[in-house]
């Protein structure tokens, strides 16, 4: 099974599976918001905790014009992704779409590969002119590339922070010619 993110220039977003010759495709349109982002930002929930192996789950409604999808999403070691239809007038419609277990990196590279297409078809830019709702997830993209390109991001601590006191995460950085040299690559 692979998984596949894209977005057209009707402002809309896909979820495309494809298992064999069968393909499988959840919508979402920017009216809606950005569903795309709230997803991401969930995902990468289970990016940062899956390196040490703690379980994470969550459920997002993913809203369409004709449909409602339910992604449901669970790590324990494996993440298993179930999306299910529903309707947005009748409660008690609901067709099981999708359920399949993706291995950690198999997952995180799909994401990143859509989101490496997206870029080269829109670029920052024009992904935002074309989803009105939200701005090109860099944050996302940077890290998952630096991941397949094997850099690591080196912090830069401000220099009002003594090396003895605790550093919050907000007094950090990520070094800017760190990020420019994974956007160039």
């Amino acid at each position: 099974m692979t998984l596949r993110f894209n977005m057209t220039v009707q402002c809309r977003m896909t979820a495309e599976f494809q298992q064999g010759g069968k393909i499988i495709k959840a919508h979402h349109s920017s009216p809606h918001g950005d569903k795309f982002q709230e997803l991401l930002n969930e995902f990468f929930i289970i990016y940062n905790a899956g390196k040490t192996g703690a379980p994470y789950a969550f459920e997002l409604k993913w809203n369409d014009d004709r449909a409602d999808y339910l992604w449901s999403v669970s790590k324990d070691t494996d993440i298993e992704v179930e999306i299910t239809e529903l309707s947005p007038t009748g409660e008690s419609y609901k067709e099981q779409l999708i359920k399949h277990t993706f291995s950690f990196e198999e997952l995180f590279n799909t994401i990143y590969i859509s989101l490496s297409e997206m870029l080269k078809a829109f670029g920052f830019i024009g992904y935002k002119t074309n989803w009105e709702a939200g701005n090109f997830p860099i944050y996302e993209y940077l890290i998952l590339k630096s991941e397949n390109y094997n850099l690591e991001l080196q912090k830069v601590n401000f220099a009002d922070v003594s090396d003895d006191q605790e550093d919050p995460y907000w007094r950090r950085k990520v070094s800017p010619a760190d990020e420019l040299r994974l956007i160039t690559l």
